[in-house]
């Protein structure tokens, strides 16, 4: 998939009546096209959102933010990082707009992380992974990433605590 197929998939969508009513249904429709392309040309899709990120236009710079937090593009990061020092300085955007910079730069330092515990992993292995395999035996559970292929496994190594104490999520 080439970059003019990328941009013509996402173009379709703005084309759709919904997304002219609606930001929210206009998002749901873009990560989910975004979320094909990740698995065909991930490099393509980065080049771009960062495009999308150096226009500093509504709805594309936006979307572009939300696809990389959603889909955990750290490739983007310092392109997010400066779009937000730029919001703050009042040179794109108004500064409400932080909020979602920020949210999906968590996002993105989450996806770096090689291994989080307690709520913080349920939340993760729920939003990001599938279930491949499952253990019970041995408390244990088996995750993909379908965006990247990483694989996940998470168990509860405090045996001595009540049900295992909290869950460990962890890169295999």
């Amino acid at each position: 998939m080439e970059k003019e197929d990328i941009i013509a998939a996402f173009e379709t969508e703005f084309q759709d009546p919904g997304a002219i009513k609606s930001g929210e249904y206009l998002e749901d429709h873009v990560l989910d096209v975004a979320k094909r392309i990740i698995k065909k040309n991930r490099s393509g899709l980065v080049g771009v959102m960062r495009e999308w990120i150096e226009l500093r236009a509504e709805p594309k710079t936006m979307l572009a933010v939300a696809v990389a937090g959603n889909l955990g593009l750290a490739e983007l990061r310092e392109d997010i990082t400066v779009l937000r020092s730029d919001i703050e300085q009042r040179k794109a955007f108004m500064p409400w707009y932080v909020r979602y910079v920020d949210k999906a730069l968590s996002s993105i330092n989450d996806s770096d992380k090689k291994e989080l515990y307690g709520a913080e992993a349920v939340e993760f292995a729920l939003k990001r992974l599938k279930k491949i395999k499952s253990n019970p035996d041995a408390w244990e559970t088996e995750y993909i990433c379908e965006e990247t292929g990483e694989r996940w496994l998470m168990d509860y190594p405090h045996s001595e605590c009540h049900g295992g104490g909290p869950p460990r999520l962890r890169k295999m």
